[in-house]
Order: structure tokens, then C-alpha cells, then sequence
């Protein structure tokens, strides 16, 4: 390349003073600036084709590193790796409240610990510190589900859901224990799984944007559990289910709460209205049977 770059250069010098020579009045100051003004030009971007390789060869680069630090079994760390350490930059939106948690961190203090403190000081030192006040009401998205959730799966619900109720504070105080706040909300999800069992489902609703909804891990919700005895025949299936308690959680110890259910019989079309308790037993409420008018006859 540089050869080429070396002919070419030789050729337009003498290409430049031919013309010169042949020019009326052309001076060797003219014929001097020419070179230079070519040489500028040829060295500003003599080196792009090599620097557009690098730029190629880093990313090819970061892929291996990537793939040899994972042979060894080193931690070549995560997209969410900004929840942990200050170090790792993420761009997000607005509001700043997504940044609080950041100053809490172990990283953050050891490295700001410093300007934090020359802080405090001086704010103690005002006393009642000089500040603007602005109220907004804007509405805030926040994702529901985490990346590490969706990526397992979690943000779709694990049966076909046929209800949702919204829990009393007691309950979901209890569902809610890690950092609970009054405004957090918790919810029970009732449906039939791809067997056509019943299921039940309680989840956190965090009132942090920062946060994530979550379930209920201390009363999961397990498919091979069976916690409800319904195993219905095949002639009857369920149209509907209710919710009867919204707080059997808060309970002590805690229960999962009961549940009216809604079968019909495809043969006889007769309805029937179960009652199932939270520790999984059933009885029946309520069943019609079909109309008999010889048994009114008099």
C-alpha cells in the first residue's frame, strides 16, 4: 500500500510540474504549494482503510474473548449487570428515580465516598437548604417482568387463567414481605392447566418502578402439586371459576384460598357449583338435575 501510495505521488509531482513548465507564469512557489496541498490530502486518509480493519477485527475480537473467558469458566458477566455495580453504564429514560439505587451500592461509596461526605457536610451547614419545587403528573412505564424472568419464561402464566382478584393489604403484606410498601398491590390468578386441573397463582406488584413483579415463592404454584382434589370425568368440564377469600394467605399458618368452581355436564347439560378449600378438599354447593314432571303429577 505504501508503495502504491509512493507511485502515485511521484506521478502526480511530475504530472504537476510539466504543467507548470508549460503554464505562462506559473512559479515554483505555485508549483510547491500544489505538492503540499496533494500530500495533505493523501496522508489525511491514507490510513482509513487500515483503522476500518481494526474497527472490524475489535468486534470479531470481543466475540472471542467472550467465548474463551466462557471455556474457562470465567465470569464474563450480563445485561444486568448495571443493578449491581455502579461501574456499568445503562442508558434509561427518565424519571431519575431509576438512578437512586445506584448511590447505595458498595462500588459507589468507595469510589464517591469523598464528594459524598464534603456533601453532607456542607448541606448539614446551610440548615434548611435552598431548593425549587416543581409538581408533575406524568404517567410512568415500567416493565412488569425482568429480563432474567422472560427469559425463563416467567412473564406468561403457567396455566389458562379464568380469573384475577385483587388481595386485601393483610394478604399482601405477607405476599410482599421483601420491602413492602402500602401502595404495593398483590393479585391471585385462577385458570386450568393443559391438563384441565385447576392452578393458583399469587404474585407481587411492586409499587418501585425499579422493581419487578414476582411470584409468591413460599406458595408456589406447581404444576405436579395437585394441591386441588379435581379430577373431573370426561363427560364434565369447568366454565368458570371464582374467587371466595381474597386473605387466606394472611392467615397463620398461611392457606391458599378457596375457590368456587363452575362444571357443567356435556351430556346431560346439568350445572354444578363446587366449593374447593384451600387445603384442596371439595363438596358440593349447588347442582340442578334435569325436570322430572311425573314426579309432580298428582
Amino acid at each position: 500500500m505504501v508503495t502504491a501510495a509512493t507511485e502515485s505521488f511521484s506521478l502526480w509531482v511530475l504530472c504537476a510540474r510539466i504543467r507548470s513548465e508549460n503554464e505562462p507564469g506559473a512559479s515554483e512557489l505555485s508549483y510547491c504549494l500544489r505538492n503540499m496541498d496533494y500530500a495533505n490530502r493523501e496522508l489525511a486518509t491514507a490510513f482509513d482503510p487500515v483503522f476500518a480493519r481494526l474497527s472490524k477485527l475489535t468486534t470479531a475480537l470481543e466475540e472471542s474473548l467472550d467465548f474463551l473467558l466462557t471455556v474457562s469458566k470465567l465470569d464474563t458477566g450480563s445485561c444486568t449487570e448495571f443493578e449491581q455495580s455502579p461501574y456499568v453504564v445503562a442508558l434509561m429514560p427518565e424519571p431519575v428515580d431509576y438512578f437512586m439505587a445506584c448511590m447505595h451500592a458498595f462500588d459507589c461509596r468507595a469510589k464517591c465516598l469523598d464528594t459524598m461526605d464534603a456533601f453532607d457536610e456542607a448541606l448539614a451547614r446551610v440548615g434548611t437548604p435552598p431548593t425549587y419545587e416543581s409538581t408533575q403528573a406524568v404517567v410512568v412505564e415500567s416493565k412488569y417482568v425482568s429480563v432474567d424472568d422472560m427469559e425463563k419464561g416467567r412473564q406468561l402464566a403457567p396455566f389458562e387463567v379464568l380469573t384475577i382478584h385483587e388481595l386485601q393489604p393483610d394478604a399482601c403484606s405477607v405476599i410482599c414481605s421483601v420491602g413492602y410498601v402500602a401502595l404495593n398491590r398483590c393479585i391471585v390468578a385462577v385458570g386450568l392447566d393443559d391438563r384441565l386441573l385447576l392452578g393458583i397463582a399469587y404474585y407481587c406488584i411492586p409499587a418501585d418502578i425499579t422493581q419487578y413483579t414476582y411470584e409468591f415463592m413460599a406458595m408456589p404454584y406447581e404444576r405436579e402439586a395437585d394441591v386441588y382434589k379435581d379430577m373431573w370425568p370426561e363427560n364434565k368440564a369447568i366454565v368458570d371459576a371464582y374467587v371466595m377469600s381474597t386473605s387466606e394467605v394472611a392467615a397463620t399458618p398461611p392457606s391458599r384460598d378457596n375457590i368456587l368452581v363452575h362444571t357443567k355436564n356435556i351430556g346431560t347439560q346439568e350445572d354444578t357449583l363446587y366449593v374447593f378449600h384451600g387445603s384442596g378438599s371439595r363438596f358440593v354447593l349447588l347442582k340442578s338435575e334435569l325436570f322430572d314432571p311425573g314426579q309432580y303429577d298428582t
